[in-house]
Formats: structure tokens, sequence, C-alpha cells
């Protein structure tokens, strides 16, 4: 099996002998891994708009602050890993890692096979329902879409007035 990552970082120059070192090799995992790195804790948007107004030099009161939504495609938060998926440790604690389930050749050849007669013949939905069985975790995205709407406009209620609104799921980024 080989590996799953590794970072070359090469050595410079020898002072006296003008030759490179070996490089230091660092590698994680195995072959098939999937790596997850840790990129911290989350930042919330809100946050993150009032920093960059107040390092422009402006107040918050200069600068609205609107609240639009979720554009297609953009989501609350991130999910890491699949439901079904183990998280593995690996020798750097900020590095996850976990082995995904692969599907063989020709049983991935003919849900593919399936998906291309439903291209042809086949209803929205019904495509829709084979890509959730080759896929578990799919989630058609108006459902999330729908779901990550109404978390935005308690959010925007929130901070129109703090007082009157419930919040009970902040968007962060980088999450």
């Amino acid at each position: 099996m080989g590996t799953a990552c590794s970072i070359v970082f090469p050595r410079p120059l020898h002072p006296l002998t003008g030759f490179r070192s070996p490089p230091i090799t660092y590698t994680v995992g195995n072959h098939g891994d999937v790596l997850v790195l840790d990129m911290g804790e989350p930042v919330y948007i809100l946050d993150l708009a009032k920093t960059l107004i107040r390092l422009s030099g402006k107040s918050e009161d200069e600068i609205e602050i609107a609240f639009t939504g979720l554009r297609p495609g953009e989501k609350l938060y991130e999910e890491l890993f699949y439901s079904k998926e183990e998280q593995l440790p690996t020798a750097n604690r900020k590095v996850k890692r976990t082995q995904s389930i692969l599907m063989s050749w020709p049983m991935l050849c003919e849900h593919l096979n399936d998906l291309y007669s439903l291209m042809a013949n086949g209803s929205e939905m019904s495509i829709r329902k084979k890509v959730k069985e080759i896929i578990p975790d799919y989630h058609y995205e108006s459902e999330i879409h729908a779901a990550a709407e109404q978390h935005v406009r308690a959010l925007a209620a929130l901070v129109s007035s703090p007082n009157d609104a419930e919040l009970s799921v902040g968007a962060t980024a980088g999450s």
C-alpha cells in the first residue's frame, strides 16, 4: 500500500559544499485515506464583517450589514466526514483521516449505466433517488437550502431586534 500524502521540504544548499542534503519528507496516512486538516475554530461571519469594518477605519454605524440569505450551493456548515465514516488519528493531531468504503469498479459502472438510462427516460426524482442509492449521504440541495434559510432569517431577526428574536444556529465560515 502506498501513502496517502507526502510533503517534501527541500533543504537549502550547504554553505561549504554547495550541495543539498536529502529533503525532509513527512508522510501521513495510507493509500486510499481521505485526509482532513483541522482549520481551527469556526469564525462567525457577522464578527468577521464587524472586524473588517473596524479595520477599514469605519464604524458599524457607517456601513450597513445586509443579510441576503444563502445563494445556491452555499452552506451554513460543512460536514467533514460522512455519517458512516470513522475518524482515525494520525501522528499529527491537526490532521484526521478516514478510509472511505470504495465501490467495486463493476458495481460503479452498473450504477453509472443506470443513471445514464434515467437521464434519457427518468424523472428528476428518479435520478435523485438513484444518486442517493449510490451515495447514501446525498441530500437534495433545496431541502438543505430551505432549512438554512430559516437559520439566516433567525440571525437577521436577532441582529435587527436582539430582544425579540431567538437564534438556534449561527452562520459560520471555515467550519
